[in-house]
C-alpha cells in the first residue's frame, strides 16, 4: 500500500526494545503504525512514553488478531 502512495517502509527487526521503536517513529515522522496485540501491551507498559513527539501518527491499525478488551482501557 505505501508503494501505491509513495510512502516510505521502515522496516524493525527486534521489537523488544520497544523505545527504539518508538525512537524511530519519532525521528522518521512516522505517519502509520501497523501493530499487534503484543505490541499494544508492549507499549502500554512502557514508561515515559510521552517523553517522545509521536505526534506524525495518524493512523494505528491492528493486524494479526483482536485486541483483548484488557488493552482497550
Amino acid at each position: 500500500m505505501s508503494v501505491m502512495f509513495g510512502g516510505t517502509v521502515i522496516l524493525k527487526n527486534n521489537i523488544i526494545f520497544m523505545h527504539n521503536i518508538i525512537k524511530s517513529v519519532e525521528k522518521e515522522t512516522v505517519t502509520g503504525f501497523p501493530v499487534v496485540p503484543t505490541i499494544v501491551a508492549m507499549l502500554r507498559s512502557m514508561h515515559n512514553l510521552d517523553k517522545y513527539n509521536i505526534n506524525s501518527l495518524r493512523y494505528v491499525t491492528n493486524t494479526g488478531a483482536d485486541l483483548p478488551e484488557i488493552l482497550y482501557e
